[in-house]
């Protein structure tokens, strides 16, 4: 596994976007 601080950046980055858009859908869906 890459655990590189670029790596980590990264992943944090995308993990973030994903909360926001699953939080922005089940918001829409109730």
């Amino acid at each position: 596994m890459n655990d590189s601080p670029a790596h980590r950046k990264t992943t944090a980055l995308l993990t973030g976007r994903l909360i926001r858009w699953t939080a922005r859908n089940r918001r829409a869906a109730a």
